[in-house]
């Protein structure tokens, strides 16, 4: 079970799941997919990567406590 033939790795997370684009969009703003490597599930995530990473830059900060 890996990774479909269609799409790209370009990252990982902290449990060894992907993310990907879609190989057969080249010159595009690809869409983000997820392929989570345990059960072989892949999954749209963002409709860009802009979207994908502006997800990341709008969390909130959480201060921890003393």
């Amino acid at each position: 079970m890996g990774l479909p033939r269609d799409k790209i790795a370009f990252a990982s997370d902290c449990m060894g799941n992907l993310f990907a684009f879609d190989s057969a969009a080249p010159g595009q703003s690809s869409e983000v997919w997820f392929f989570a490597h345990e059960t072989g599930e892949t999954v749209l995530v963002a409709p860009s990567f802009t979207s994908w990473i502006q997800q990341y830059l709008d969390l909130k900060f959480v201060a921890l406590d003393d």
